[in-house]
């Protein structure tokens, strides 16, 4: 199910990722993991789970792409491989330490833990993402903001 996201994915957000204004896709794609992890927590049965890695496979990949199209759209081009660097690092860094970090908090405690902890960190993410989010000049103009 995970892998059947995953294909849908691009089909799904290269739309979104490419017109919609700020953050707001980012903040879309954070709380479909949010929902996607919270459900299995408050109801864990099989619909649920299958439900929930079809959310998660068509979403996980798709936030560095909005992460990416946002850090394009707000930075200087004189400045932008380097700062594309800096993050595509910080990713790297949290692809490395997220697996063990998860590892280490269900060993501890259980894997419920590590989804407890996934809806904790990307709630509060898209939380920041929507805060964070500015609306277009055209949104300003007609007055319907963010």
């Amino acid at each position: 199910m995970l892998g059947l996201g995953v294909i849908a994915a691009p089909s799904l957000w290269q739309r979104p990722i490419s017109t919609w204004p700020g953050g707001r896709v980012l903040v879309v794609l954070l709380g479909v993991i949010t929902g996607a992890a919270g459900a299995v927590l408050l109801r864990p049965g099989s619909a649920v789970v299958i439900a929930s890695a079809l959310a998660y496979g068509a979403t996980f990949m798709a936030v560095p792409a909005a992460v990416t199209a946002l850090v394009r759209a707000a930075t200087p081009s004189d400045r932008l491989a380097s700062t594309l660097s800096l993050f595509t690092v910080v990713f790297a860094v949290g692809q490395m330490a997220g697996p063990w970090l998860a590892g280490e908090v269900a060993d501890r405690t259980t894997a419920d833990a590590t989804l407890g902890w996934t809806v904790a960190l990307c709630g509060a993410g898209a939380l920041l993402a929507a805060a964070s989010v500015r609306p277009a000049r055209s949104d300003q103009a007609l007055g319907t903001g963010a």
